[in-house]
């Protein structure tokens, strides 16, 4: 068998060894409980990395990430995929500036079919980057553009999140300074489904200095466009970006026009060193936020990271938290929320294996009340697989997962997509 055909099919040879019996493990995934009713619909492997995943209404699925050439940075481009229900591609995009590398950031689709691409691109020789949002139709028809509206001399900015709803596109991103500046500053943009600007406003801790740093990094819209947004604050002044001064966990409601309605706070323990929140997603009465505390978790780095994951009312009282990964040999890297129509809850990312270190995408599924009902991993066979990301359809999950070169190799081999289907736990 060749190198490339061993690699493609490594997420499945490696449980073919297992004999599995679920529909879930026969696609490639390690049951750690009863994974429900769920059964494989169709599995596809995409040459590049992916970063993010969505479903349309009529059951197409999106993923986007990025293909990189050689040598020269502008040689990486992002790249957006639409799949029919079935899992036929029906077409692919593939976008840089002149000079400049992108990549995927987000993508979400609308009620029509259509889908909105988020990004990042940065000029050649320039320490920073811009953002970038794209919307195309469903049959692949570019319908509006918007690029970050200004470039700050000597810092940059960038896209975190995005979310859709209630006739709302709403973004979270950071400004932020290069060459060791530690300057962030969160921002939240909302723009209409046709591309219009509506409000912008900073993503501020209340009663602390605007001049304290901040990134706002997940984004999530609710019922009638409520606007929920999260990230961390540094609440004493950081003076290199190489400090580890704890950081507040900071979610917030936002009003009709960007202004904040009520803030709620986990402060961080100093032990963490660092925090970074990794999901955030408002569907029926559940506001869900996801983050990693500690530093992140890697496939060439002995880290920390734990997974956290917490249940808020809409009107920002804490129902229940999560934890767990607290063991460096077995640290956690959550990614991304999905909350399917019973209103169960998903969370996807990486873990590494405490046995042979390798990296893992895993899957926790919890009821509303917080019980956990089962979590899966995929590995990738000797190497490892990160990123796993997760959106829920009206008949199951769609996942999606990146290989990598090796067990202590960063580099990207590949993404792998999984559409199951049936009724879940």
């Amino acid at each position: 068998m060749s190198p490339s055909i061993r690699t493609l099919l490594a997420p499945l040879i490696v449980l073919a060894l297992l004999a599995p019996s679920s529909p879930m493990a026969q696609a490639g995934w390690v049951d750690r409980g009863a994974t429900g009713r769920l059964a494989i619909a169709w599995h596809r492997s995409i040459r590049n990395g992916l970063n993010t995943v969505t479903v349309a209404p009529d059951g197409a699925v999106y993923v986007a990430g990025r293909v990189r050439q050689h040598v020269r940075p502008w040689h990486t481009w992002a790249v957006l995929r639409r799949y029919t229900p079935s899992g036929a591609v029906s077409w692919t995009r593939r976008w840089h500036p002149p000079n400049a590398w992108a990549e995927s950031v987000d993508v979400e689709a609308l009620p029509d079919g259509s889908v909105v691409w988020a990004g990042a691109m940065n000029p050649d020789n320039m320490e920073g980057a811009l953002w970038f949002l794209r919307r195309y139709d469903a049959f692949g028809r570019l319908l509006w553009r918007r690029t970050a509206p200004s470039w700050r001399d000597g810092g940059a900015t960038r896209i975190s999140d995005l979310a859709v709803g209630g006739g709302i596109i709403a973004v979270a991103g950071t400004d932020f300074g290069c060459c060791g500046d530690p300057h962030r500053d969160g921002w939240v943009r909302a723009y209409g489904p046709d591309g219009t600007f509506l409000w912008t406003n900073r993503f501020e801790f209340p009663g602390v200095a605007p001049a304290l740093f901040d990134e706002a990094q997940s984004v999530a819209v609710g019922a009638l466009g409520r606007v929920f947004v999260a990230g961390w604050a540094n609440l004493e002044t950081t003076r290199s970006d190489a400090e580890r001064l704890p950081r507040t966990i900071v979610v917030q409601k936002l009003g009709p026009t960007g202004g904040n309605v009520w803030t709620w706070t986990m402060r961080a323990h100093a032990a963490w060193g660092r925090v970074d929140v990794a999901g955030l997603s408002a569907r029926g009465d559940e506001l869900m936020v996801a983050a990693r505390l500690g530093e992140q978790v890697t496939p060439t780095y002995r880290s920390n990271g734990r997974s956290w994951l917490a249940r808020l009312s809409f009107g920002g009282d804490l129902i229940w938290e999560r934890t767990w990964g607290d063991d460096p040999g077995a640290a956690v890297e959550p990614t991304e929320i999905a909350i399917d129509r019973n209103g169960i809850v998903y969370l996807s990312g990486s873990a590494r294996d405490a046995a042979d270190e390798r990296m893992k995408a895993f899957i926790r599924a919890y009821r509303p009340t917080g019980r956990l009902l089962w979590f899966s991993t995929a590995s990738g066979g000797d190497e490892s697989m990160v990123g796993a990301h997760i959106a829920a359809s009206k008949n199951g999950l769609v996942i999606t997962g990146t290989l990598l070169a090796g067990r202590w190799d960063d580099r990207e081999r590949g993404g792998h997509v999984w559409v199951f289907e049936g009724s879940g736990p």
